[in-house]
């Protein structure tokens, strides 16, 4: 999981924010953490902002020192979590998922790949069917 910049934060903000100051309310925060690829338990979260008052609108300072301690508690996804994950999509129950499935997961999922990055790293790996081995990509990509 790689670590945003408070100008990543900053445009995640700013595609929230209703009314046109740079913040959000503290009820958003976790919307936009998730968007940020951090995905905490709810607890947490609650934890997290418990300081601010509801409705509370927070900037991207204010919100720094929430995203830093949640994405410390975050982990990068196992590979059996991902297979799990992945698996949803096995309609066939064969282990398999659909490349053009598994290129919209890659580019709008939590890490979001470009159409690029996910190209790249498709090719090859579907078979005459346009099916991808879940176990194997996974393996690939997460080592």
């Amino acid at each position: 999981m790689t670590m945003a910049s408070r100008d990543e934060i900053a445009e995640v903000l700013s595609f929230y924010d209703k009314v046109g100051d740079g913040k959000v309310e503290i009820e958003q925060i976790g919307t936009c953490l998730r968007t940020l690829g951090i995905a905490p338990f709810e607890y947490e979260l609650a934890k997290a902002i418990k300081p601010f008052e509801k409705g509370t609108r927070v900037s991207v300072e204010e919100i720094l020192p929430v995203y830093n301690e949640l994405r410390k508690k975050s982990k990068q996804m196992s590979t059996d979590e991902m297979v799990s994950l992945l698996t949803n999509f096995d309609g066939q129950g064969h282990g398999t998922i659909h490349i053009m499935d598994l290129r919209y997961i890659l580019i709008n999922g939590a890490e979001k790949l470009s159409e690029k990055e996910a190209d790249s790293l498709l090719v090859g790996e579907a078979d005459k069917d346009g099916r991808v081995n879940i176990g194997e990509f996974t393996r690939k990509i997460l080592g």
